[in-house]
């Protein structure tokens, strides 16, 4: 990795009803390094990827909170081959 940066909100009490309740918005960006290869040896063609992630707290009890998180990859870096089972790639 060369290059990472990340930066994100947070904003509480959105629902007047529900006060104590967190949603959350991140950006993350990365430049790969020029360093990577494949398992063959092969060079990869550096270039960045970036992460939107978008999150809702709700806390249920003074113990435990239900949190949903979405989060879309773009330009996956690293990956090499089909994407993995179960997920998306965001173009």
């Amino acid at each position: 990795m060369e290059l990472y940066g990340d930066t994100g909100l947070n904003y509480q009490g959105i629902l007047p009803a529900r006060k104590d309740d967190i949603l959350g918005l991140g950006f993350s960006w990365a430049q790969l390094s020029s360093d990577l290869v494949t398992s063959s040896g092969r060079n990869i063609s550096t270039h960045h990827e970036a992460v939107l992630e978008l999150t809702y707290q709700a806390p249920l009890n003074d113990h435990v909170a239900l949190q949903p998180d979405l989060q879309c990859i773009f330009n996956p870096g690293h990956s090499i081959g089909p994407p993995m089972r179960g997920s998306w790639e965001c173009d």
